[in-house]
């Protein structure tokens, strides 16, 4: 019982003893689940902007590639920021 009581807030009374662990300890279970697919969408998304942002950068006029390569870099360091904060996330 006492395992149980970790997953019950305080101040429950009736029959929501009984369903509230039960819905708590579904939700620890299936948090890593859902940071993973959290994290592999965001990478997956990110990398999808820097193709469409690589195709045009190759595909557009010349005096326009060095800012679109510039702005590419900057979403590259943008990405890579976003990988290492859901990393510690996960």
């Amino acid at each position: 019982m006492s395992l149980i009581s970790h997953f019950l807030p305080a101040g429950i009374e009736g029959l929501l003893k009984l369903f509230i662990p039960v819905l708590e300890i579904i939700g620890v279970v299936i948090r890593p689940i859902t940071l993973a697919i959290r994290l592999a969408t965001n990478i997956r998304c990110g990398h999808v902007v820097l193709l469409i942002f690589s195709f045009f950068a190759f595909n557009v006029a010349n005096y326009l590639v060095i800012s679109i390569r510039v702005l590419l870099f900057g979403l590259y360091f943008i990405e890579f920021l976003v990988c290492a904060i859901q990393a510690y996330v996960f």
